[in-house]
């Protein structure tokens, strides 16, 4: 097996003689941050409509089989009855920011690793319901579901493969993580390029990945984060990848407005109800005026129609274990969905606290 540096060197080799079998008009515009399109460029925005009445994820939600493909022991019904849930707090030691040698899905030689679903003690409560959605599996019990999200305690340490927040699918890996996509606004969105059956339906398999630079700070994501981008999005990627987008847009902000089984507002001001965080208060801001609208909207992209297909650059690159963490496709469309949201400025999921931006690979098992 290659060591890390054996691999990095040949991905180096490779970026190099990449670039260099470029035409000189198009090294320029990939040094400038030019070459690949941007959301304003492929999409419209406008408001919609949303239920008045909310939704729990009609379009996106996996069935209890579907979840069960990558997350078994997660919604164990034996080990949600008998087993406590396990430790939801973060640790200092192992959650700093790490820089990681290992190849992106970029092709870039380095990147920061860290959480899809929050990983902080307070953030991470309101990914209760979208946890559920993710592994299909829906429970009235609150404890329970904090498990599903958590996971649950063995005899000593947390139990393997258990709560979606510790699951390696659940990881991510991006050269400039923090400042692409944790910031807000943010300078990329990242759409999984699956069909919503597909996403559903994954079963840990190689899949390919939309990237969109957006906002103030996109020359600056293009520029530094897609240089070494091998491949273009086809017309069928985009549309599947900007229908996908629509659908966890939509989906999340309708769960946010349905109380009628499970009040996710509620269940945050249990445990983080006093919080300070800005994103977390301004993200229960919003869950209350979405709620007291007679009609809520949300902004959602359109392709826009005059595209000429032949001149489209989208960047794309491809999930395999070679050259990245492999993430759900579901929580990597939930990350798209809430950047673009925060890119629209109306945030659907609140932020992580900085320390949450890096991340423990080596989470205690049983």
């Amino acid at each position: 097996k290659m060591n890390i540096q054996s691999y990095r060197d040949e991905i180096e080799a490779e970026n190099d003689e990449f670039l260099d079998s470029l035409d000189p008009n198009e090294q320029a515009a990939r040094r400038k941050g030019l070459h690949f399109w941007a959301l304003n460029a492929l999409c419209n925005t406008a408001f919609e409509n949303l239920s008045a009445e909310g939704s729990n994820f009609p379009r996106v939600k996996r069935s209890e089989q579907e979840g069960a493909l990558i997350y078994p022991n997660t919604a164990n019904g034996d080990y949600l009855d008998a087993c406590a849930e396990a430790t939801s707090n973060q640790s200092d030691a192992t959650n700093t920011l790490q820089k990681f040698t290992s190849v992106d899905f970029l092709f870039n030689l380095e990147g920061e690793r860290a959480h899809l679903f929050s990983n902080a003690p307070g953030c991470h409560v309101a990914y209760l319901k979208i946890a559920q959605a993710a592994r299909g599996f829906f429970v009235e019990n609150y404890q329970k579901r904090r498990k599903l999200l958590n996971g649950m305690k063995g005899r000593t340490r947390r139990m393997n493969d258990s709560g979606i927040k510790h699951s390696k699918y659940n990881k991510f890996h991006l050269f400039l993580q923090k400042q692409l996509l944790d910031f807000s606004p943010p300078a990329l969105i990242i759409l999984p390029v699956l069909t919503l059956p597909d996403i559903k339906a994954w079963n840990g398999t190689p899949y390919s990945a939309l990237v969109l630079p957006c906002g103030s700070r996109a020359r600056y994501a293009s520029r530094n984060a897609l240089q070494y981008v091998r491949e273009c999005c086809s017309q069928a990627d985009i549309e599947t990848a900007i229908q996908v987008l629509r659908a966890f847009t939509m989906d999340i902000a309708e769960s946010l407005i349905d109380c009628r089984d499970v009040d996710i507002l509620e269940e945050v001001n249990i445990t983080a109800g006093n919080s300070t965080d800005v994103s977390l208060v301004r993200w229960m801001h919003l869950v209350r005026e979405l709620r007291g609208s007679l009609q809520p909207k949300i902004e959602l992209p359109t392709l826009k129609s005059d595209l000429d297909w032949e001149t489209v650059k989208v960047a794309k690159g491809n999930f395999d274990l070679n050259t990245s963490c492999l993430p759900d496709p579901f929580l990597l469309a939930v990350k798209g969905a809430v950047n673009f949201s925060s890119h629209c400025g109306t945030k659907l999921m609140p932020s992580c606290p900085a320390k949450d931006l890096g991340v423990d690979y080596n989470d205690d098992q049983v």
